[in-house]
């Protein structure tokens, strides 16, 4: 039985060179297994492609926080983040911001209903526990450029701000709970400056029955690109 555990990063290196990362968890059939095979899925049959400094390294549980490179500075590519919906436009840049710092931008979106997220440590997610999401976040229009704010007290993928989706996966059922909207809903959005973005979340007996899950962001207006950073997913006492 083949499992997918991994995909490329988007962006590339100075190099010229993509990268591969990803958090993921064994199943059941991988520990009864006698053997276990790492295979990799090429492009097309008429390219050819170099592999270089593969490694798989256990990760070891940390549920004080479940986001991994969420400063943005693990590297030259958008390592561990991914887009909800596959497109021809939609990407994952890193931007720099502000003294060599980095940022995630996520630009392209054809649909409000598209963002970023990334695979999570499953064994943290237990029935009960809560969770409170933070970001530092941009909205920059996609048309003119100019940042534009979204209103934190609006629900809603036109002028309501992004929000936050879990979604659990199990024996090939999907369930996305949600969405959670900004807790911080009083704050004045300042288009050209960061904002601070808060959001909590509850794992319900709907979502405690899962084998692995995904945190993101999505649900705003798609004629906007999102730039952001200090992502964090910390439990609340």
């Amino acid at each position: 039985m083949a499992n997918f555990v991994a995909n490329t990063d988007f962006g590339l290196t100075s190099d010229r060179w993509y990268t591969i990362t990803e958090a993921f968890t064994a199943q059941g059939e991988q520990e009864l297994a006698d053997q276990l095979v790492v295979y990799f899925n090429g492009p097309d049959e008429n390219k050819s492609f170099m592999i270089d400094d593969v490694s798989i390294t256990p990760l070891e549980q940390d549920c004080s926080q479940l986001i991994l490179n969420g400063d943005a500075e693990a590297g030259e590519t958008a390592r561990f983040w991914r887009l909800f919906l596959e497109s021809e436009s939609g990407t994952i840049e890193l931007v720099n911001i502000d003294a060599g710092n980095q940022a995630l931008k996520v630009t392209g979106r054809e649909f409000a209903n598209d963002g970023l997220y990334q695979n999570v440590d499953p064994r943290c997610l237990t029935l009960g526990t809560k969770w409170k999401v933070e970001a530092q976040m941009k909205l920059v229009s996609k048309k003119t450029g100019d940042y534009v704010a979204c209103t934190p007290s609006e629900r809603g993928p036109i002028d309501g701000c992004p929000t936050v989706r879990v979604i659990t996966n199990k024996n090939g059922s999907r369930l996305q709970d949600g969405p959670s909207f900004m807790t911080n809903t009083d704050m004045i959005w300042v288009p050209n400056q960061f904002n601070k973005y808060e959001a909590e979340f509850e794992v319900t007996s709907n979502l405690a029955w899962g084998e692995d899950y995904i945190i993101g962001f999505r649900n705003f207006n798609e004629d906007w690109d999102l730039i952001i950073d200090d992502i964090s997913v910390t439990p609340l006492a």
